[in-house]
C-alpha cells in the first residue's frame, strides 16, 4: 500500500542550522523538498566524491580472490591517491603499447632496419623517404628505389642528397624512433609493468569496502551542504518544507519539541508533488526488482498494484515461457544464486516463484523442452490437462481445439484483470457520481469480452452483450465528467463533449482484451521452436554425429530461452504497465520517498 504522508514546515534559528540538520539526518524521517543548491564547498565535496567512486570502480575491476584484509597503512585519501596514480600509470602503459604496435606495423610493412642508421645518414646529408605510390605516379629516377609491388600501390624508397626540400609523389611514412629489437624489449617491460599494476590493484581491492564507507560519508556530507544552501531564510530564522509518513509524525514532533523547532503540519495539497512510500508484505516486495529495473514509481495519489502486478506477472511469465524444462533450469539457477547470496533476497524469491509456476504450467501442458518423448513418460503424461496440451495428438484431441482453449483462457485472464481495474476505480471514487462511469466501463468490458470471443474464436454470442456495451457506453457518457461542485447537467454536457474520446477509449479497451492473445502466441511459438530444433537434432543421434546433435540442441534451446526472456519483458510487463495500468488511469509519475538521513548500505530483504 501507499503510505499516507503529512507535509511539514520546520523553522529553526539560523545559528542552529547545522545542529538542526544533523538532528534531522539522524532521525531519517523527512523527505526534504527544499531545492538543493551548489556552492564552492559542495563542488569540492563532489569532486572528491567522484575521485573515491573512480577508485572503487578501479578496484572492482580487479577483485581479490581471498579477502584476508590487512589494515591499510595510511588514510583513505592516501589510498585513493595511490589507486588513481596507479590507474594513470596503467593508462600510460596501455597508450605506450598502442604506440609500440603502430611502430611494429611499420616494420611489418617496410621490413626491419635500424632507424638510428637512417638518422645518421640524414645528419650526413642523405635523406631517406618511404612512400606508397600509385603506379602512374611512379617517377623514373635513380633516386627512386622500388621495394615491393602491391595491387594498387608500389612501396618505394626515395633517396635524396642535400638539405633542400624535395617534392614527393606521396606522403612519406613516419620512421619509428625505436628499432625492432628496442620495440620488443620495451613491449616486454611495459607488459610486465601492467601486470605489476594489476597485482597491486588486486592487493588493494580488499580495502574497497573502506572506500565505500567513505563514499557514503561524502554523499551524506554533500547532501547536507546542498540542503543547507537551499534553505529559505529571513534573519534570524531558516526553514524547510518536506514530507513525513503519517505513522512517523509523532517522532518528528518529539524531535521538534526537543530541539525547539517551529513546526507546521498540514495535509498535502491536491496539486502538490508528494513522494511515494510503499509498504507491503515481504512476499509482495519480491516484485520490487522489476519496478527498479523499469524505474517506475506510482504517483502518491495513484494505486499500489504491487500484489496484483506480482500475481498476473507470474501467470504471464509461465504462459510465455511455457516450458517445464526451462522452468527447471531457471529453478536450478535460482538455487545457485540463493546459495551464493546465503539468503533469499527479493530477486531470488521472485525467481523461485516465477520458475516454480513455469514448471507447473509446463507440466500441465506437457511441454518439457518441446519433446514429445519426455511428455510420453507415464508419470509426466498423467499430469497433462488434455484440453490445453502442447502436443494434442498425444491425448487424441485436435490441435485447433487446444489452441482455442488456450486463447479462451488468455481472454478470460485479460478480462478479469481489466474488471479488477474497474472495481478499484469504483471503490476509489465512492460516493461521487463519477463512480457510475466505472460501472459503465465494467459493463462494456464484459460485453466486449463476448464480442472478442465471437470475432476471434468464432463462438456464438447472445444478444445481451451488445446491450451491455450500449448501456455501459451511456453510463460513461453520463457520469464520467460529473465532479463535486459541478451541476449534473453541466457534467452531462461535458460527457457528451467527450463522446468521441470515449468512443476511441472503448475501441482501445476492445483491442486491450484482444492483446492478451499474445500469451498464447508467444507460448505456442516457444513450443514450435524447441520442437523444430529437437527434430533437427534427432537424426544425428548415433555415431560420430552426437556432438553435432548436442550442439544443435544447445544453440536451439539457448536461443529459445533468450527469446522467451525477452518476451517476458516485452509482453509480460506490457500487459501490466499498459493495458491494466491504462484501465486504472495510472501514469506512473511518482518519485520515491527518500528521507534525509545517513547514507547506509541497502539490505535486500
Amino acid at each position: 500500500m501507499i503510505v499516507s504522508m503529512k507535509k511539514v514546515l520546520l523553522f529553526m534559528k539560523e545559528y542552529e542550522t547545522d545542529a538542526a540538520l544533523k538532528a534531522l539526518r539522524e532521525a531519517g524521517l523527512v523527505h526534504i523538498m527544499t531545492p538543493k543548491r551548489e556552492s564552492p564547498e559542495t563542488e569540492d565535496i563532489s569532486e572528491e566524491l567522484d575521485q573515491y567512486q573512480q577508485a572503487v570502480s578501479v578496484l572492482e575491476r580487479n577483485p581479490a580472490e581471498h579477502q584476508n584484509q590487512q589494515p591499510y597503512q595510511g588514510t583513505p585519501r592516501d589510498l585513493v591517491d595511490h589507486i588513481l596514480d596507479l590507474d594513470e600509470t596503467l593508462s600510460d602503459c596501455h597508450e605506450r603499447i598502442r604506440e609500440l604496435g603502430r611502430m611494429e606495423r611499420f616494420y611489418e610493412q617496410w621490413g626491419e632496419f635500424n632507424p638510428h642508421t637512417v638518422r645518421e645518414l640524414a645528419e650526413s646529408g642523405v635523406q631517406l623517404y618511404f612512400c606508397r605510390v600509385k603506379p602512374e605516379d611512379l617517377p623514373e629516377s635513380a633516386a627512386c628505389i622500388p621495394l615491393k609491388k602491391e595491387k594498387t600501390h608500389h612501396q618505394v624508397l626515395f633517396v635524396h642528397r642535400g638539405d633542400e626540400e624535395v617534392e614527393l609523389p606521396a606522403e612519406a611514412a613516419r620512421i619509428p624512433d625505436l628499432s625492432p629489437e628496442e620495440i620488443r624489449q620495451e613491449r616486454r617491460s611495459t607488459e610486465e609493468k601492467i601486470e605489476a599494476v594489476h597485482q597491486q590493484f588486486i592487493t588493494l581491492s580488499v580495502h574497497a569496502e573502506m572506500l565505500r564507507e567513505e563514499i557514503r560519508k561524502l554523499s551524506s556530507n554533500l547532501e547536507f551542504h546542498e540542503i543547507k544552501n537551499g534553505l529559505e531564510h529571513e534573519q534570524p530564522v531558516r526553514w524547510l518544507m518536506g514530507f513525513v509518513p503519517k505513522e512517523d509524525l509523532e517522532k518528528i514532533t518529539e524531535a521538534a519539541q526537543q530541539y525547539a523547532w517551529g513546526m507546521i503540519i498540514d495535509d498535502p495539497d491536491e496539486s502538490e508533488p508528494v513522494p511515494t512510500k510503499l509498504k507491503n508484505r515481504r512476499i509482495v516486495r519480491i516484485i520490487e526488482p522489476v519496478f527498479e529495473v523499469l524505474g517506475t514509481v506510482p504517483g502518491y495519489r495513484e494505486y499500489d498494484i504491487s500484489s496484483l502486478f506480482l500475481g498476473f506477472f507470474t501467470v504471464f511469465v509461465a504462459m510465455i515461457v511455457s516450458d517445464a524444462g526451462y522452468g527447471l533450469l531457471f529453478l536450478v539457477l535460482t538455487v545457485l544464486l540463493h546459495l551464493r547470496e546465503g539468503r533469499v533476497s527479493r530477486l531470488s524469491g521472485l525467481l523461485y516463484l516465477l520458475s516454480s509456476v513455469t514448471v507447473v504450467w509446463g507440466a500441465l501442458t506437457g511441454n518439457w523442452f518441446g519433446s514429445e518423448t519426455i511428455a510420453s513418460i507415464p508419470v509426466i503424461h498423467r499430469m497433462i490437462i488434455p484440453q490445453i496440451a502442447a502436443f494434442p495428438e498425444m491425448v487424441n484431441i485436435e490441435t485447433a481445439v487446444t489452441q482455442q482453449n488456450v486463447m479462451y483462457l488468455c481472454f478470460i485472464i485479460g478480462t478479469v484483470q481489466l474488471i479488477i481495474a474497474c472495481l478499484m476505480n469504483f471503490k476509489r471514487d465512492l460516493p461521487q457520481l463519477s463512480t457510475f462511469s466505472h460501472l459503465g466501463w465494467l459493463s462494456m468490458i464484459i460485453g466486449l469480452y463476448y464480442l472478442v470471443l465471437n470475432l476471434v474464436l468464432g463462438l456464438d454470442m447472445p444478444v445481451w452483450p451488445l446491450y451491455a456495451i450500449g448501456i455501459g457506453f451511456a453510463l460513461v457518457i453520463i457520469f464520467s465528467a460529473q465532479q463535486p461542485g459541478r451541476s449534473f447537467l453541466k457534467g452531462l454536457a461535458f460527457g457528451f463533449g467527450g463522446l468521441f474520446t470515449t468512443f476511441l477509449d472503448s475501441i482501445s479497451t476492445f483491442s486491450n482484451i484482444i492483446s492478451y492473445i499474445r500469451l498464447f502466441a508467444v507460448g505456442m511459438a516457444s513450443v514450435a521452436i524447441s520442437s523444430s530444433f529437437n527434430s533437427m537434432a534427432e537424426p544425428m543421434f548415433g555415431g560420430v554425429l552426437i556432438p553435432a546433435a548436442l550442439l544443435v540442441l544447445l544453440i536451439g534451446h539457448g536461443m529459445n530461452i533468450v527469446m522467451a526472456l525477452l518476451s517476458v519483458f516485452v509482453h509480460g510487463i506490457r500487459l501490466n504497465m499498459l493495458e491494466f495500468s491504462g484501465q486504472l488511469g495510472m501514469e506512473w509519475t511518482g518519485f520515491k520517498y527518500a528521507p534525509f538521513g545517513e547514507q547506509k548500505t541497502t539490505q535486500d530483504n
